[in-house]
């Protein structure tokens, strides 16, 4: 993968990019539901300081949490190559007025990819060790939230890494 892909942006590159995705989120209907941007930090590549930028989405809920019977498991929208979180932005106030009985959607940013940080790239020109690398930072987010499972949705390169992430944590994935 080139280098200037993971290259470290300022923080003008971050104050441009989050105001440019609020901008295009802030310009679709969302009706009841809401979204914020946070920066969930994950301990990833021996460093404790990496975190995965994502969108959260919510929709009121108008059961309480005692009357739902159900394990509840988020939808985890995963974007495709050369995109970002913002990609789902058509999805997103859909998925989460669909999915409000069930919990909250997220769109996550790849580590090393739009507002997410910037770890070393350790993998070199190894497939396997690049599949490795994306698979173990969304585990890392996942056991951030606290998520036992999750729904996993991914785009284009994505689907290729969440094929690799269902194969080696099975028991993480509702679907």
């Amino acid at each position: 993968m080139a280098s200037s892909f993971f290259s470290t942006p300022t923080s003008t590159y971050f104050e441009t990019l989050y105001a440019a995705e609020r901008s295009l989120l802030d310009s679709i209907p969302w009706g009841d539901s809401t979204y914020t941007l946070v920066d969930v930090p994950i301990s990833f590549g021996g460093d404790s300081n990496n975190h995965i930028h994502t969108i959260v989405a919510t929709h009121p809920n108008e059961e309480t949490e005692s009357e739902i019977k159900e394990p509840t498991y988020p939808i985890v929208l995963w974007h495709g190559f050369a995109q970002s979180a913002g990609s789902w932005w058509r999805c997103i106030p859909g998925l989460a007025k669909a999915h409000a009985k069930q919990g909250k959607v997220y769109a996550l940013d790849w580590i090393g990819v739009g507002g997410s940080s910037r770890p070393k790239w350790t993998a070199g020109d190894d497939p396997k060790l690049a599949e490795e690398w994306f698979v173990e930072s969304l585990e890392h987010w996942r056991i951030h939230q606290g998520y036992e499972k999750i729904h996993l949705v991914a785009h284009s390169l994505s689907a290729l890494i969440a094929t690799r992430y269902a194969e080696k944590y099975p028991n993480r994935l509702e679907t």
